[in-house]
């Protein structure tokens, strides 16, 4: 039953996609001209096992749709006695984007990284900033669901993308063990 219920998600996801493709060749392109790449956004956090749940539904769909994937990792700071405090350094958020971009290249998908840093708190609004600023035609978020409280409600920072950004959201459930 869940592999069908996951199937008949992507089929939907595939074909609206595919619906936003023909939209966008018929309006800008001439008859001739092939039509542009999607563009996806998957914001990736610092977690291996939340990130490949990610991974994998987007190459699921680049491998349906000629999609372009950015790879966004938002490095969060918070101020200590007035001085911004990263919760990781530099070369550790380069290494997530980094070893993604691999990662996404082995499966021949055509991807980028973008780097950004943000106050505590505010990945949502970065994630709908990035989007607008990359032209981004979807994005995919993962739902862990670390501190819910009440079923039903979907964690702070998808409720953020969902309302500020100007695109389609893809929510993937992520598989968390307790």
């Amino acid at each position: 039953m869940k592999h069908w219920v996951e199937e008949t998600l992507s089929n939907e996801v595939e074909g609206y996609l595919h619906h936003v493709s023909q939209q966008l060749g018929d309006e800008t392109r001439p008859s001739l001209t092939p039509i542009p790449a999607l563009h996806l956004l998957v914001p990736v956090g610092s977690t291996q096992d939340d990130s490949a749940a990610l991974f994998w539904a987007a190459a699921d769909l680049a491998n349906r749709l000629e999609l372009q994937v950015t790879i966004l990792h938002c490095r969060e700071w918070d101020l200590a006695k007035g001085v911004k405090y990263f919760m990781e350094t530099k070369d550790e958020a380069t290494s997530i984007i980094t070893s993604a971009m691999k990662w996404f290249s082995a499966l021949n998908i055509p991807a980028q990284g973008v780097l950004c840093d943000v106050e505590r708190g505010s990945i949502g609004k970065a994630i709908a900033t990035t989007s607008t600023d990359y032209h981004i035609d979807s994005v995919m978020v993962g739902l862990r669901h670390k501190r819910r409280l009440l079923p039903g409600l979907m964690g702070s920072t998808v409720t953020q993308v969902e309302r500020l950004v100007n695109c389609p959201v893809i929510v993937i459930k992520l598989n968390r063990r307790q």
